[in-house]
């Protein structure tokens, strides 16, 4: 909501998902090595399906 808008506006770098397919598909296609990712979901997205594959 504007919440996120707002903080996305103040951290350029940061990256927002709607849903955790869409952050998985993003991580596949990315080739990430020696980063650190912060994760922030509500119980309602699921994370816990991504758990295995990260």
């Amino acid at each position: 909501g504007k919440l996120i808008a707002a903080a996305l506006e103040k951290a350029p770098k940061a990256l927002y998902f709607p849903d955790p397919f869409s952050f998985r598909n993003w991580l596949q296609d990315s080739k990430l090595e020696d980063y650190l990712i912060l994760i922030k979901g509500s119980r309602g997205m699921k994370l816990e399906t991504l758990v295995d594959f990260i």
